[in-house]
């Protein structure tokens, strides 16, 4: 993709100044030089709980927009939820500008569908580009029994707080497993770091996590107690896979985490930067522009994003429409974005 759009000319344009009311700026630029903001206030990004990728992301996207740390204006601002549902949510609320969810929440929030059956079908909602590519972690107890999924019957699991991605994805992976809510103890856990310490703690016997790989949250557990990778079994893989679009397989590779000898073959799917269809077109034009030609950067931000490429941020769209200011963008770049319904 890289030789398809005018990197040069962009990255200049960059290096002129974005703070400087450059192309990026979203507010008054740095000379003092009064002009019309973009946005009345300051840019909220919903970006699920501290600790979290997501909330890694939502900092990494401010530091694209807003780079000039001398000259930060307070241009971006974080919005703390529970996770992909609330996100969604909060775009649609016009509590939050931008979101970052997971690919089949976005679809499911756009169609009304699922989590998102009480909302109604949120047919504004617009996608942005693809964010951060993520994998079902289940994290167990090293000297448990427990081989797969499936034998996390009548254990105490962590599935992630509600409103989170994670949540909607381990009930659908343990459902493929033929585990009902009734066969093994639910647990809505802590966001962040604070799950470490209740599974450390053998408060619970697992959790699951949806997150890039690697992360800092299964490192962290794997470096402060026994712990161990379990996946499903090709069985219930295939039996998720041949009946839904939303997930693909993956590999989580041996030697991602201390003493993981072993692949992981998981679930995985994307997650999405998505904003309302009211976000001004130049607003999300600048957003995809300062993400796109900043990517060399946002991989040094932080470690789930360093194999991050543009692969990732065209992933095949969620069903779910591109915002204008987005083509836009591809549009001036020479890009051809995966195809998605018309907005």
């Amino acid at each position: 993709m890289t030789g398809r759009f005018t990197r040069r000319a962009a990255t200049a344009r960059l290096a002129a100044g974005i703070a400087l009311g450059g192309p990026l700026a979203l507010g008054l630029p740095a000379t003092g030089r009064a002009e019309v903001p973009l946005l009345d206030q300051p840019l909220r990004i919903a970006k699920g709980s501290v600790g979290g990728v997501y909330a890694a992301y939502g900092a990494s996207l401010c530091r694209l927009v807003e780079p000039d740390l001398v000259r930060r204006r307070q241009l971006c601002t974080m919005v703390t939820t529970q996770g992909s549902l609330g996100n969604l949510r909060f775009v649609r609320a016009g509590i939050a500008d931008l979101g970052i969810a997971q690919g089949e929440l976005v679809r499911a929030a756009f169609e009304g569908e699922g989590a998102f059956a009480v909302d109604g079908a949120n047919r504004e909602l617009r996608v942005l580009f693809g964010a951060v590519p993520e994998k079902m972690h289940i994290v167990v107890d090293a000297a448990l029994p427990v081989t797969w999924a499936a034998d996390l019957a009548g254990r105490r699991v962590d599935i992630g707080p509600p409103g989170s991605g994670t949540r909607e994805a381990a009930l659908f992976l343990l459902a493929a497993a033929d585990l009902g809510m009734d066969d093994f103890v639910a647990v809505a856990g802590n966001p962040g770091a604070q799950r470490i310490l209740d599974f450390c703690r053998r408060d619970v016997d697992a959790f699951a996590f949806m997150a890039a790989s690697p992360n800092a949250v299964v490192q962290d557990a794997f470096a402060r107690c026994s712990s161990r990778l379990v996946g499903p079994t090709a069985a219930s893989l295939d039996r998720i896979l041949e009946t839904t679009t939303d997930f693909r397989a993956a590999i989580i590779p041996a030697g991602s985490y201390p003493g993981q000898t072993a692949d992981i073959r998981t679930l995985a799917s994307t997650a999405f930067v998505v904003a309302d269809r009211g976000l001004p077109d130049a607003v999300a034009e600048r957003i995809t522009e300062a993400v796109f030609t900043g990517i060399a950067a946002l991989r040094r931000l932080h470690l789930a994003f360093a194999d991050l490429d543009e692969t990732v941020l065209l992933a095949p769209c969620p069903g779910v429409p591109y915002h204008p200011g987005a083509l836009a963008y591809f549009a001036a770049a020479g890009i051809a974005p995966a195809a998605c319904p018309d907005g």
